[in-house]
């Protein structure tokens, strides 16, 4: 059997697995793990199985063995990349796998947004002090990538705060009225929004505010789909209307590092190029990203196995290749787990959550005890670095500085790697530095 037959075999037994049971799940597919670290920030990196990594590995051999014939037959001629697209678009529910481009990450959209909305600046389609619309919870790599780009070309960037903590949607809908309200009379060419938030993190009733959006005259919707792909109860890119969305692949869709996608509404892509220009240029978009030099694509050539892996674990495979998001064991029991550790942990901790449980994905937000003392995010950063070294837990610790008085909170993730005895684990260590 070869390798990638193999790795197939592996991403579909899955299926016969309990996925409650942690030990197997480990040992079969998460050997290559640091022994004895408690990884609890799937949000950041993510983690591909080892059948993803198999399948990786001999994409890349595959290419190193004759990358002409690997990137001419079989990528472009060959439709390889386009076949990655369609199963992209099978996900997330979307008619037009042309619609799909494939990219390094969501960063890699992000400059793509950010240089069209430049370019009309700059060819005065739009007018000097037209408005785009962030907000302070926008993923900090997005907001730089607007100020550079679009400030300096005559865009007026206005980044609205949104509240944390938050009790309903409905503070994010009055958040989102308040940033259009400040606009004043500027045209808002652009809102950028994120499906889930990362910290803090909590789910994001998008399709409700683009439709807000729309009826208050704004342009275009850029979604922040980072988190969103395998870790949210609901993904349909059609119903939602968003002009543009982008989602890694490799958090919580089990693709290796350097996979994610990029959407544009068919009718908008003319007007987008790869911010990396090369041979492709004006072939349109999908084309141009196809080739920006010479590259590793390994990780695209892995993403239909770690898709599959992913699906694996429903009951009804059959039927959720059809509607991946209508049975979700995954995410049904990574929500499960995130919710109840949140709910231990406060209860632990003598604090309130800051997010309502709808809000919650398989990660949650769990505020931290005063009593630590945390006062600014150095002092987080020196508390996330000793729960590394000293006692081999990982996980995000943050203070909202913007808060009065400042209040300091961890992200935790959970993934099917993860078992209880963790985040018990965790509660003693935070409680045992209280009681120093």
């Amino acid at each position: 059997m070869s390798n990638g037959s193999t790795s197939a075999a592996a991403a579909s037994a899955a299926s016969t697995m309990d996925i409650n049971d942690t030990a197997a799940i480990r040992a079969t597919h998460y050997a290559h793990f640091e022994p004895g670290m408690h990884r609890m920030n799937h949000g950041s990196f993510g983690a591909p199985p080892k059948c993803v990594i198999d399948a990786q590995l001999e994409g890349y051999m595959r290419f190193l063995a004759q990358p002409d014939r690997m990137y001419f037959d079989e990528l472009i001629e060959g439709q390889g990349l386009d076949a990655v697209c369609t199963d992209i678009a099978r996900l997330i529910n979307y008619p037009n796998h042309k619609a799909i481009t494939l990219v390094e990450n969501a960063t890699t959209a992000a400059v793509i947004v950010a240089e069209s909305i430049a370019r009309k600046f700059t060819a005065g389609v739009y007018a000097r002090g037209d408005a785009i619309l962030l907000f302070d919870t926008t993923y900090n790599a997005v907001k730089n990538i607007f100020i550079d780009i679009v400030e300096r070309v005559g865009g007026r960037l206005v980044i609205q705060p949104n509240p944390f903590p938050i009790a309903s949607d409905d503070d994010l809908l009055r958040a989102l009225d308040a940033g259009l309200d400040a606009c004043g009379s500027s045209k808002v060419r652009l809102v950028a929004l994120d499906h889930i938030t990362s910290v803090p993190a909590y789910l994001v009733p998008v399709t409700t505010m683009i439709a807000r959006c729309r009826a208050r005259g704004v342009d275009q919707i850029f979604v922040d789909g980072a988190h969103a792909v395998g870790n949210c109860p609901s993904l349909d890119l059609e119903a939602m209307d968003a002009d543009f969305y982008c989602s890694n692949l490799h958090k919580w869709m089990f693709a290796p590092p350097g996979a994610a996608f990029f959407f544009a509404k068919p009718s908008l892509q003319a007007s987008l190029h790869h911010p990396i220009v090369s041979h492709n240029y004006k072939l349109g978009l999908p084309r141009e990203s196809s080739w920006t030099g010479t590259r590793d694509y390994s990780a695209y050539l892995a993403v239909a196995r770690a898709i599959q892996f992913y699906l694996s674990w429903n009951k009804d495979v059959e039927n959720a290749t059809q509607s991946p998001f209508a049975n979700m064991a995954i995410y049904r029991r990574n929500n499960a787990m995130a919710v109840r550790a949140a709910q231990m942990l406060a209860a632990a901790f003598g604090t309130q959550l800051p997010t309502p449980i709808s809000m919650m994905t398989s990660l949650a937000m769990v505020e931290l005890p005063p009593a630590l003392g945390l006062l600014d995010n150095a002092a987080a950063h020196r508390l996330r670095c000793d729960l590394r070294d000293r006692h081999k837990i990982e996980l995000i610790v943050w203070v909202n500085e913007a808060a009065t008085p400042r209040r300091s909170f961890i992200r935790l993730s959970a993934q099917i790697y993860n078992d209880w005895a963790e985040y018990e684990l965790l509660r003693d260590v935070v409680l045992g530095l209280i009681a120093k």
